[in-house]
C-alpha cells in the first residue's frame, strides 16, 4: 500500500475503536442514568446525556463508513463473502436500530416526567447495545484484515453485478430467517394473548428486519440503472422466477394451515397481525436460500 492507503487504514482502525469504546462507555453511563432515576428518581446531570449523545455520534459514523466499505470489499473481494454478508446484515440493521435508540431515550425521559415505568424501553436498548458491539466487533476484524492486505484498493469490475446480487439474498435469507424467529419468540411468550402494544410493534420490528434486505435491494437496483442492464441479464431474472414458484406452493400451504389455527386462538387480533409478516418471512426465506445454493454451485461448476 501506497502513503495514503496506510493513512487511510490507521484511520479506519482509529474509528473503529473509538466506536467500540464509544459504544461501552455511552452504555455505562446510560446505565448510571437509569440506575439514577429508578433508585433516587433524580433526573441525571446534562453532562451524562451530551456524553450520551456524543457516543451515538461516534458510533453513527463508525457504523456508515463500515457499511460502505463492507459493500465495496463484498463487490471486489471473492473470500469469505457469506461471512461479510452476515456482517453487512448485521450492520445495516445496527444501522437502523441507531434511530430506535434515540426514540427509546426520549421515551425515558418522558416516562420518568410523568413518573412512569420505562423497564420496556430499557430492555429494547440493552437489546440494541448486544447488536452494536457484536457488529463493531466483527466489522471492524474484517475490514483490517483486508485493509492491512491492501485488497480494498484492488477494485475488479468483473462479475460485482453478480457478487451483489448473490450479498442481495445472502441479506434476503438472513431478514427471512430473522424474522421468522422473531415472531416465533414473540409467539411463545406471549401465550397466545398479547396487548395491543405487543401487536402494534410487530409491523413496524418486521420493517427494521427486512431493512437490510431493502437497502441491498435498492443498491443492486441502482447499479443496475448505473450499468444501463435493468433487466437483461436472463440467469438472475430465470432464477428469481423458478425460485419464486417453488417458494409460493410451501408458503400456501402454511397460510392454509395458518388460517385454520387462527380461529382456535384465545385473541383473533394475533392472527390478523401476524399472518402476512409470517407468510412474508417464510417466502422470502425459501427463495432466498434456492438462490444462494443454487448460485454457489453454478460459481463451484
Amino acid at each position: 500500500m501506497n502513503r495514503g492507503n496506510v493513512l487511510f487504514f490507521w484511520l479506519i482502525r482509529a474509528l473503529g475503536l473509538a466506536a467500540v469504546l464509544s459504544c461501552i462507555v455511552g452504555f455505562t453511563q446510560l446505565f448510571s442514568a437509569v440506575r439514577l432515576m429508578e433508585d433516587a428518581n433524580i433526573r441525571p446531570p446534562d453532562q451524562q446525556s451530551l456524553v450520551i449523545v456524543g457516543c451515538l455520534a461516534i458510533l453513527f459514523l463508525y457504523q456508515f463508513v463500515s457499511i460502505a466499505l463492507l459493500i465495496r470489499q463484498q463487490k471486489s473481494v471473492p473470500t469469505l463473502r457469506r461471512i461479510r454478508a452476515a456482517i453487512l446484515f448485521m450492520g445495516i440493521l445496527s444501522f437502523v436500530l441507531m434511530f430506535s435508540d434515540l426514540a427509546m431515550l426520549q421515551d425515558i425521559g418522558h416516562q420518568f416526567e410523568a413518573n412512569l415505568s420505562f423497564q420496556g424501553e430499557w430492555n429494547i436498548l440493552k437489546a440494541n447495545f448486544f447488536i452494536h458491539l457484536v457488529y463493531l466487533l466483527s466489522s471492524l476484524a474484517i475490514i483490517i484484515l483486508y485493509l492491512r492486505e491492501g485488497f480494498l484498493f484492488v477494485f475488479s469490475k468483473t462479475g460485482k453485478d453478480d457478487a451483489l446480487f448473490l450479498t442481495l439474498h445472502y441479506t434476503g435469507s438472513l431478514s427471512g430467517i430473522s424474522g421468522l424467529v422473531f415472531l416465533l419468540i414473540t409467539l411463545w411468550m406471549q401465550k397466545g394473548q398479547t396487548g395491543d402494544s405487543i401487536l402494534l410493534a410487530i409491523p413496524m420490528f418486521s420493517l427494521v428486519i427486512m431493512s437490510p434486505f431493502i437497502f441491498i435491494l435498492v443498491l443492486w437496483f441502482l447499479e443496475r440503472i448505473r450499468r444501463r442492464n435493468i433487466w437483461d441479464d436472463e440467469m438472475q431474472s430465470a432464477d428469481v422466477c423458478k425460485a419464486s414458484q417453488i417458494a409460493i406452493w410451501p408458503t400456501a400451504i402454511v397460510a392454509l394451515a395458518f388460517y385454520l389455527l387462527a380461529f382456535r386462538l384465545p385473541d383473533n387480533r394475533i392472527a390478523a397481525v401476524y399472518w402476512f409478516p409470517m407468510l412474508f418471512f417464510l417466502f422470502q426465506t425459501l427463495r432466498s436460500l434456492q438462490i444462494v445454493f443454487r448460485w454457489r454451485r453454478e460459481l463451484s461448476s
